[in-house]
């Protein structure tokens, strides 16, 4: 028995990397800037083909698994989709929307600025199909957006942006509280 527990902890322990800063309840300023390598996290995985464009896409890997199960559901109704994008990590200059106006102004973004401009540096949003607010209102893309509309939040997932990024989903469980670390102005 003894050994049992041994080979346990042992395999467990050596999976586990004690400088992966998403380990922490709490995520740091950089996990919530995405200033991290994503491949180097056991909190992330790579979105694989045919359920991605491209390698090197990234997503936390609860996000992950629930599109992966929504993915599923869609394509026996003949809807295919396909994450674009994933992971990116935030930047503070020539950044359009809000930190590029903050830029302009000579403004240091806070972080909750930074944070919240950039969802996609969380892995817990990604990008379907299209990054193109027309193609989901006709044709393939608009059957695309009947079907998660009425199926995303079985499985976890809300547009953040429903009307100026209808190709952007965010994972619930997960953005949630990082929203709410950001708004709080963890740093």
């Amino acid at each position: 028995m003894k050994i049992f527990w041994l080979l346990f902890f042992g395999f467990t322990i050596s999976h586990l990397s004690w400088a992966d800063p998403l380990i922490a309840d709490i995520p740091t300023e950089n996990v919530l800037k995405g200033q991290f390598e994503p491949q180097k996290s056991h909190r992330f995985s790579e979105a694989a083909q045919p359920y991605a464009n491209r390698p090197g896409i990234f997503l936390q890997t609860d996000t992950y698994f629930s599109f992966l199960k929504m993915a599923e559901a869609a394509q026996k109704e003949g809807v295919n989709l396909v994450i674009i994008k994933g992971f990116s990590p935030s930047k503070t200059t020539k950044k359009p929307g809000i930190l590029g106006r903050m830029v302009r102004k000579q403004k240091t973004p806070s972080l909750s600025e930074i944070a919240l401009a950039n969802r996609y540096a969380w892995g817990t949003d990604f990008a379907l199909n299209a990054l193109n607010g027309f193609y989901f209102k006709t044709g393939e893309g608009e059957k695309i957006a009947d079907w998660l509309k009425q199926h995303a939040i079985h499985f976890g997932f809300f547009q953040p942006f429903p009307e100026s990024k209808p190709w952007q989903w965010s994972y619930q469980d997960l953005s949630g509280p990082y929203e709410e670390y950001c708004k709080k102005g963890v740093n």
